[in-house]
């Protein structure tokens, strides 16, 4: 991976003034003039990176936190390298998945070293770290790229750091599937905009280095390309057919999308999962935008405000193209710090590149918005910086007062909205030790049946819980071997690791095998509900019908039938 002197050397160079400033502040020495101001912006944004999210520190596991540190415990150091040209998560899902992902494996393996794979602390401190260098590079990008001035870079950066939506992101471990691969793709675009403004090979040649790595962090860097044109057309205001050399630029990127993409053609038969796409598709995507903007806003969701979500973001957008495509087309070329080409770049354009991955799967979850909030909070500063720099003093103060309203309503939702994946990692470690403590008590051979929800019931956003965890859950490192030697367990499908025709052989093959002991073993119901009390428990010594109607999922004659099968006892218990 980039070395983080690398990193800085980037963040360096990004916080000095950028090319829409007035000549006489971009002449003066790094070190001198705006640089303590400017770095005690960046520590502001550092802290408000924080702060928030220290009580996620020891929050247990949630859903595929469980199945990856549980593969990548075992692996020797250097196994990162060999997920180049392999998928980083195998077949722990039943299938084989098309992800091409070193450097977040990677990042697993480190934080299972020095801290024991069984510990969330580890993973936590790196997830809270990954949120600090994306948000000092949003603070980079504002104030090198953009030209803002000292106060509004930091505003945007503080922005980007206390946005409700980044809360499944940072709050949950496996959230990192989406901060690391921002944190190259944002390092990638900074560089690259430095060196147009300064010319810098060295700077060029770290950019595509990123670059390289953003693609092997995530499939949707491919839309790197488009950013940079976008960048150059938008902010620099040049066009890429301006003259020859202008798309040399490009060439290199062009060169590791083109490879990468048919690495995956070789490997997984698909280039960017063409086989889903459809009309169908297209429309669930087009719905589901007021959906993504509720989310990236407020970072909650209201279903009942679609519609209104859908107008204003239409009016919006077309009020930015119009004014922009004016001033694109005039004959004055002057730069001005604050223009609205770049509202129209890190507005609507980075909106859509940022979101255009999400056609072939669209998923409802926050944590995909992550790179797309980035231009929300670099319009945020711009809009900030036009209100604060006003000579009219309504204007003026009306800035300030909504940056201070804004940061602090954001600061509360994020708090809340941290509580809520708080409360549900300590139903999961409830869960964990409910079960360990049933298995080694219980008679040896009992059927443990787990009735524990997929996602956790918290309402507005969207929580993990047990979704897709088992059985690794109950494995080492996260339990003794003990607990799955000593009990058979089985779950509804969605808390189970793999398909739901694996699921349904799993579930006849344990009951049938539990039949099958002589010494009968009781079938024991565990139940647990939103609070983090002791579970329901239920077993046929209380309730003898139940097992006969356990040992009928043996004969379940399909997956969607052995699940209503499961469904009704559960039901019962629960009704009892």
């Amino acid at each position: 991976m980039v070395s983080l002197s690398n990193h800085l050397s980037v963040l360096r160079q990004a916080l000095q003034p950028g090319s829409g400033e007035p000549q006489d502040e971009r002449n003066n020495h790094p070190f001198s003039g705006q640089l303590p101001s400017i770095w005690l912006a960046a520590l502001i944004v550092c802290i408000a990176s924080i702060l928030p999210f220290l009580s996620t520190l020891p929050a247990y596991f949630l859903g595929d936190d469980f199945g990856l540190i549980w593969l990548l415990s075992q692996k020797p150091p250097l196994h990162f390298l060999t997920l180049f040209t392999s998928p980083w998560t195998e077949t722990i899902y039943g299938y084989r998945t098309d992800e091409l992902r070193p450097t977040l494996a990677l990042s697993y393996q480190i934080d299972g070293v020095w801290a024991g794979a069984a510990s969330p602390i580890a993973y936590h401190v790196s997830s809270i770290l990954f949120h600090v260098v994306n948000s000092l590079l949003v603070l980079g990008i504002a104030r090198r790229v953009v030209g803002l001035k000292v106060l509004a870079s930091g505003f945007a950066g503080v922005i980007f750091a206390l946005m409700p939506v980044h809360v499944e992101t940072v709050s949950w471990i496996s959230g990192r599937a989406d901060s690391i691969p921002t944190i190259f793709y944002l390092s990638s675009f900074l560089t690259y905009a430095i060196w147009r403004q300064k010319g810098t090979g060295f700077l060029y040649m770290a950019s595509i280095v990123l670059f390289f790595f953003a693609l092997f962090s995530k499939q949707s860097a491919i839309t790197m390309v488009g950013t940079l044109a976008l960048y150059d057309i938008l902010v620099n205001r040049k066009l890429p057919w301006a003259s020859w050399t202008q798309p040399l630029g490009y060439v290199p990127y062009g060169v590791l999308t083109a490879g990468y993409l048919g690495l995956r053609l070789a490997l997984f038969n698909n280039a960017v999962r063409e086989e889903m796409l459809s009309m169908n598709k297209v429309r669930e995507f087009w719905d589901l935008q007021s959906a993504y903007l509720q989310m990236l806003v407020s970072g909650v969701y209201f279903p009942r405000f679609d519609t209104a979500m859908q107008i204003i973001a239409v009016v919006l957008c077309g009020l930015i193209l119009l004014v922009a495509a004016i001033e694109l087309f005039q004959r004055k070329r002057e730069r001005r710090p604050l223009s609205w080409t770049m509202l129209l770049c890190f507005g609507p354009a980075w909106w859509a590149l940022s979101v255009i991955p999400l056609l072939v799967t669209n998923y409802l979850s926050s944590r995909h918005l992550y790179l797309a909030s980035v231009g929300l909070a670099i319009v945020l500063g711009l809009a900030f910086e036009m209100l604060w720099s006003s000579r009219n003093r309504l204007w003026h103060y009306s800035g300030a007062f909504a940056g201070i309203t804004l940061v602090l309503g954001y600061t509360l939702v994020l708090l809340w909205a941290v509580g809520q994946w708080n409360g549900v990692a300590a139903l999961s470690a409830k869960i964990s030790s409910d079960v360990r403590q049933e298995a080694l008590t219980a008679p040896e051979g009992s059927l443990l049946v787990l009735d524990v929800e997929g996602p956790g019931a918290t309402p507005r956003i969207w929580t993990w819980l047990w979704g897709f965890s088992l059985p690794y859950a109950l494995m080492p490192p996260f339990e003794p071997p003990e607990v799955t030697k000593r009990v058979s367990i089985i779950s509804p499908p969605y808390a189970y690791c793999c398909q739901f025709a694996q699921w349904y052989e799993h579930v006849r093959n344990t009951t049938v095998s539990w039949s099958a002991r002589t010494d009968s073993p009781p079938v024991i119901i565990l139940d647990w509900d939103d609070s983090t009390g002791p579970p329901t428990r239920r077993s046929d010594s209380e309730q003898p019908q139940l097992r006969k109607q356990v040992q009928t999922f043996a004969g379940a004659p399909s997956p969607e039938e052995l699940h209503k099968m499961l469904d009704e006892v559960l039901r019962q218990v629960d009704g009892s």
